[in-house]
């Protein structure tokens, strides 16, 4: 939660123009899209199963 929050704060009214000239802006997205990536991949099957809902 604390990298989407992070990630919000930092495209919070940034502009198409902006985003694309500021590699810094985005390599910091990147690093907290790669930290959620990296807890995605710890959730347990068993946990998973939990939070999908049934279709």
């Amino acid at each position: 939660m604390e990298s989407a929050r992070k990630i919000a704060s930092y495209l919070e009214g940034v502009s198409p123009e902006v985003w694309a000239d500021d590699s810094m802006r985005r390599d910091a997205v990147i690093w907290q899209l790669s930290i959620i990536g990296e807890a995605v991949g710890g959730i347990s099957d068993e946990t998973r199963a939990s939070t999908v809902p049934n279709q």
